[in-house]
């Protein structure tokens, strides 16, 4: 690959400030190895987008004079001399990571919380690049139409129209605090609106957003602890399926377990929902872990499942997901379910460069979409500690990390007809 030269390393200080080495390169890391980053391999950051110090972690830069890597520990900026710090950035979700950052890590190093740290590099003009790939063209998710002024405003007048509503309440804290845009989205009258109503999981997995588990990454948000009423239910549903535009209510957030733990109470819910309306779309996020929970859900009215996998290998898939009673081959049974039963169905890959794109890995994935044939494969940056990841999935099968670019277009060339993407879309 031609170096690019004019990318230089980022690094960043003990406060957090960010500062370009005046003579090395960015390098990225494809899991396995650190290797040069050329231009082909960012694009700019988005607004929506961040960087983050990493902390406990040194820098890994390319001297371009002799072609080696060095490390990083201080740097002369303003007349002094700093303590220096590697630095990652974060794609929004339209965006897939391809590299992760390089770094070298400390001794009793922090495990780092849950974001999706890709590499990063300084362009002429102060600019900050992302080693990611855009891979979704919808504009309902740009930040553009969220934490609005008039959030607020919105958020009282929803709580007015369903007083005493534990899953409105729970979702203007969500929306407020975490700036969740699934929870805004009820309160904006519009779009995808989740609908939490599981405390419990059957997984317990390393990178959990909502429960902090012995050995993972801590919480991103807090877990809803009361399971709703149905009356609760069908009201938050009512008021956006009816009033909102080209909605759909979605189980299974961030905030919550798994949905399916409550198919008796989410089945009443659907089925009360249907009788006063017709209009727009049920769906839900689901582990897969219980395939005929799953399949009496489409029973009663479910149009949309969206089925988390982060590898089709099952050692691979128990390492990440820990699941307590179920297993790959449930979740396979799951998809196959939702799809025979008309759900409009998505597998939720949970991409990692150095995981994803090894060959076992791909072959793996290739003849899961090949026996199920989902609608969709929405493609999300796994969020969590790199060292942390890699080192739970394990080594490799033969054959090195083929890059996360070309995993991407053999998996679209694979499986003609299965659109990718990064959102459920939206109902007409």
């Amino acid at each position: 690959m031609k170096r690019a030269r004019h990318l230089r390393l980022l690094i960043a200080d003990r406060h957090g400030a960010l500062h370009e080495h005046p003579s090395l390169c960015a390098v990225g890391s494809d899991g396995a190895a650190a290797r040069i980053a050329g231009a082909s391999d960012f694009v700019p950051l988005d607004p929506d987008g961040g960087v983050l110090m990493l902390p406990g972690r040194r820098p890994v830069g390319l001297d371009p004079a002799s072609g080696r890597l060095e490390v990083v520990e201080r740097l002369r900026a303003g007349g002094r001399s700093i303590e220096c710090f590697a630095v990652a950035a974060f794609a929004p979700v339209w965006q897939t990571r391809t590299l992760l950052p390089a770094y070298e890590s400390l001794k009793g190093a922090p495990m780092l919380p849950l974001y999706a740290y890709a590499a990063a590099a300084a362009a002429p003009g102060g600019r900050v690049l992302v080693a990611a790939e855009r891979t979704d063209w919808h504009e309902h998710w740009n930040g553009r139409h969220y934490n609005t002024p008039e959030l607020d405003r919105r958020i009282r007048a929803a709580l007015r129209a369903l007083p005493g509503n534990r899953i409105a309440l729970g979702l203007a804290r969500c929306a407020a605090g975490y700036r969740c845009r699934t929870a805004q989205n009820l309160f904006y009258r519009r779009w995808e609106a989740a609908a939490p109503v599981s405390p419990s999981c059957n997984a317990r997995c390393l990178g959990c957003l909502s429960l902090q588990h012995k050995g993972c990454a801590a919480a991103a948000q807090n877990r809803i602890v009361e399971r709703p009423s149905a009356a609760e239910i069908v009201a938050l549903g009512a008021f956006h399926l009816e009033g909102a535009a080209r909605p759909m209510i979605s189980f299974g957030q961030g905030c919550e377990g798994e949905p399916l733990l409550e198919a008796g109470l989410i089945g009443e819910a659907i089925r009360a929902l249907r009788r006063r309306t017709r209009r727009g779309r049920i769906h839900m996020n689901t582990n897969g872990g219980r395939p005929a929970a799953l399949a009496a859900l489409a029973d009663a009215g479910l149009q949309g499942a969206r089925i988390a996998l982060n590898s089709a290998r099952a050692p691979a898939h128990a390492a990440y997901f820990r699941p307590r009673d179920f297993s790959l081959a449930d979740v396979e049974a799951s998809i196959r379910i939702a799809v025979e039963a008309g759900c409009i169905t998505s597998i939720n890959l949970l991409v990692f460069p150095g995981v994803t794109d090894r060959p076992d890995e791909l072959d793996a994935a290739i003849r899961l979409l090949r026996r199920t044939r989902p609608h969709m494969v929405q493609l999300r940056s796994l969020c969590m500690d790199p060292e942390r990841y890699l080192a739970a999935i394990g080594p490799a099968g033969a054959g090195a990390p083929i890059g996360m670019r070309k995993a991407l277009d053999a998996l679209r060339q694979a499986v003609p007809g299965v659109r990718f993407g990064n959102f459920n879309e939206l109902p007409r």
